[in-house]
């Protein structure tokens, strides 16, 4: 969804409501909750969405950044037309078994 928000506007990486996505459970001002996950959503400037985990899952425990994914407008490609958005995956290493191909989502971009 972001991919295709920076394809049509081409100037910066879109806020939840702007690129169309809804967290799961109940949901308020850039954050969703459920009851094992809390979801939030990074400033415009910033680009970090982090998700917490409330619960203690196997050897992932209770984390503020257990997983949190960067986007940022990759400025040499929109330049040209492109219309990219480079990704950084991170968080707490005892949560990755859970999602073991969550690290793969990074393409270029640091925190």
């Amino acid at each position: 969804m972001q991919d295709a928000y920076v394809v049509e506007k081409g100037d910066k990486v879109g806020t939840w409501s702007e690129i169309g996505y809804t967290g799961p459970g109940s949901v308020w001002s850039g954050h969703s909750k459920s009851a094992i996950f809390q979801y939030n959503e990074g400033t415009a400037e910033d680009g970090k969405w982090t998700v917490q985990t409330l619960q203690k899952l196997n050897d992932c425990g209770v984390q503020t950044d257990a997983w949190k994914l960067g986007a940022q407008l990759d400025a040499a490609a929109s330049a040209n037309g492109q219309g990219s958005v480079l990704y950084k995956a991170g968080g707490v290493s005892a949560c990755y078994d859970l999602t073991p191909s969550f690290k793969s989502l990074t393409s270029g971009r640091s925190f």
